[in-house]
């Protein structure tokens, strides 16, 4: 099968960083993807240096928001623009992380392909000690079948990826409103990764596949790190998330 990627990266005061981000994107030994940025108002060099890397590379689209939308307006936003079809993997990078190596898109596509999955999660590694990551891990397979991750310890690290149409499945007013801010259209600031990794493992069930080999560099040296400043936010979502009404799997995309 010849599998499309469609990677999102959103990024925010990244300019030491992005460069990195993008070069681990650009050297992919497997090329037929599309490159999707979101530039957050950032208010460094980011988006400069952003432009000088992908200069005329096609593949590669920026988006610059004109006001704050965190990450899972920024995903919408992205993929009213790329048009993803249900069969397109869709790949999360982060604008201050990167891939491990050159063939992470092929490993990803004789993934799929063996395994008829539809989400894939794990590994990575974090920078600069280069340690394998506490959230790099499987999830237990009666978790799976008795549809309970609500209830079970966060484990589905990066690198995320899926197959589009299973994001189609997700309820936008269910899953992505945070009960206590009603006014706005999409909330989770922190710990947005939650409100929709977990919908997607329990909409993909036996679907969901943990991949061991290192996919992913975790940079721990950006002092903006979501659990260095807004740890207490992120406990929050993660409570929101897990007291929501959770999705039955799939049975087809």
């Amino acid at each position: 099968m010849n599998s499309h990627f469609k990677i999102f990266i959103p990024f925010y005061n990244v300019e030491n960083w992005i460069a990195r981000t993008v070069r681990s994107v650009k050297g992919q030994d497997y090329k037929n993807f599309e490159c999707i940025l979101v530039n957050d108002m950032s208010t460094d060099k980011s988006l400069e240096i952003l432009e000088k890397e992908i200069a005329n590379d096609n593949r590669f689209k920026v988006i610059c928001n004109a006001e704050k939308r965190y990450v899972i307006e920024n995903m919408y936003t992205a993929f009213d623009l790329c048009k993803p079809n249900k069969e397109n993997i869709v790949v999360v990078l982060d604008g201050d992380d990167w891939f491990s190596r050159r063939n992470i898109l092929s490993t990803l596509k004789e993934t799929y392909d063996r395994e008829n999955c539809w989400f894939t999660y794990g590994s990575y590694v974090e920078f600069p000690s280069m340690t394998v990551g506490k959230f790099a891990k499987q999830i237990p397979q009666e978790v799976i079948q008795s549809n309970s991750i609500r209830q079970y310890p966060w484990v589905t690290g990066h690198l995320q990826t899926f197959k589009y149409g299973l994001w189609e499945s997700i309820d936008r007013e269910k899953s992505f409103k945070e009960p206590t801010t009603p006014d706005k259209e999409y909330h989770f600031m922190y710990g947005w990764d939650l409100a929709w990794v977990i919908p997607l493992v329990e909409l993909a069930g036996e679907r969901a596949h943990y991949v061991s080999d290192i996919l992913y560099v975790y940079n721990r040296e950006n002092p903006l790190n979501c659990d260095k400043i807004k740890h207490q936010q992120q406990l929050l979502t993660e409570q929101t998330v897990r007291g929501m009404e959770k999705y039955e799997p799939l049975e087809s995309l």
